[in-house]
């Protein structure tokens, strides 16, 4: 027989009351974790060295490189001292020589000229510190994608009590399993970054150069030239290359790696709880012979509702200090306005529809007529148009009922 204590407030807390007293539960948590446990701190050492790179691919420094050939007479240009020089060295180079002119007729002549390159060491330093970054990167991606791993979380709670005559139980079981490689997406979301600026010091105008050239790149260990040594930027970019040149990555392998803990942590505690007793009312709500049984436990739920609303507003301004009394009214009263104004658009879409419905009524009796015959009362309508809705046609018949009713009486 169905208890309405529960109908009187003092009742109802006390009700709740011995719910919460006679409480006895039992909880388990465990962590599963089969794979590797991998750290990527050192990214912020390849972050920490981007902004010196760039510098060196926005500041480029060329040199004045000296190039030598041995030309035909009739392509040189430019002679110099040099040339001179070279031709008492080669004098196989003479072609003719006049004695009363003093004068000499070579067939080839060596020509120099000067130009800027970029193929300087350290320019092949930094543009194969690019690369190098870029198969570091990749290589580790591909030690990730070859161990898999494997996780699962559950919660597994059993709870008991009784109030008022009532033996009443709660079992609930949650679980989250992860089956992927091991710190994948934490690797690509931080690798994305560096391989943008990888892309970008790609496209600069130093590294076609040097691409184009089929300049060399350079080996570990690398030379420590002057620029290397004393220029900030090229210091940062060594210690760089030292870094991927040396790494091995910070993980192991776990075979089994179990967590087990007997206990929420406290500050849950009583929100489980409370759950626990919020699906008590949704299931008395839900199995109630009458209306009178689902007013009380609504009301129930509402006050559940209302006390959790409490301890969030607890919660929250406990553990964010940059949340403001006005913030926190601000916040309830919109969603409150909100709500509201559903409810009100709400009413309005059916006060509106009945309306509708009343007038559509309405103009159809204004457009009808009683036509009186031997065998009693009968009803026709004159309609405009056809209707096809369902509620208008049972209306309509029931007038003909009822007007069938009066002729009957009538001839009573």
């Amino acid at each position: 027989m169905e208890n309405y204590s529960l109908k009187y407030e003092n009742q109802s807390d006390l009700f709740n009351d011995k719910f919460f007293k006679n409480i006895n539960q039992r909880e388990l948590l465990s962590s599963d974790y089969t794979g590797l446990i991998v750290s990527f701190d050192w990214f912020d050492l390849i972050f920490g060295t981007i902004p010196y790179v760039n510098n060196i691919f926005n500041d480029l420094k060329s040199f004045l490189k000296e190039e030598e050939e041995i030309l035909k007479i009739e392509k040189v240009r430019k002679v110099g001292p040099p040339t001179f020089k070279h031709l008492a060295k080669h004098t196989n180079f003479i072609q003719e020589y006049d004695e009363e002119k003093n004068k000499i007729t070579p067939s080839k002549l060596l020509n120099t000229y000067k130009e800027d390159t970029f193929n300087t060491y350290e320019n092949r330093f930094i543009c194969t510190l690019v690369d190098e970054l870029a198969i570091f990167l990749e290589d580790i991606k591909n030690q990730l994608t070859a161990h898999d791993t494997h996780n699962e979380d559950s919660f597994t709670f059993n709870s008991k009590t009784k109030a008022d005559g009532e033996e009443i139980s709660f079992n609930f079981m949650l679980d989250a399993k992860t089956d992927r490689s091991s710190g994948l997406e934490e690797f690509e979301a931080k690798s994305e970054i560096v391989m943008n600026n990888v892309k970008s010091w790609r496209d600069s105008l130093l590294y076609k150069t040097l691409k184009k050239e089929k300049a060399p790149a350079v080996s570990d260990p690398i030379k420590r030239t002057n620029v290397i040594l004393k220029n900030p930027n090229f210091q940062m970019a060594a210690n760089l290359w030292d870094f991927i040149h040396n790494f091995s990555i910070d993980a192991h392998t776990i075979e089994n790696n179990r967590d087990v803990y007997n206990q929420l942590p406290t500050v849950f505690n009583d929100k489980v709880n409370n759950t626990f007793l919020c699906f008590y009312y949704i299931m008395k709500y839900t199995c109630a012979k009458n209306n009178y049984q689902k007013d009380i436990y609504n009301k129930e739920l509402n006050k559940l509702f209302l006390k959790d609303i409490k301890e969030n507003i607890r919660s929250l301004a406990n553990g964010d200090d940059a949340l403001t009394k006005e913030d926190l009214v601000n916040l309830v009263t919109s969603e409150y306005d909100i709500v509201k104004k559903e409810k009100v658009v709400d009413y309005s879409m059916v006060a509106n529809k009945i309306n509708s419905s009343s007038k559509k009524f309405m103009d159809k009796m204004d457009s009808s007529f009683f036509q009186i015959g031997g065998d009693g009362a009968t009803l026709n309508m004159t309609l405009d148009e056809e209707e096809d809705n369902k509620e208008e046609k049972i209306i309509v018949d029931d007038i003909d009922k009822t007007s069938s009713n009066s002729g009957d009486e009538e001839n009573d």
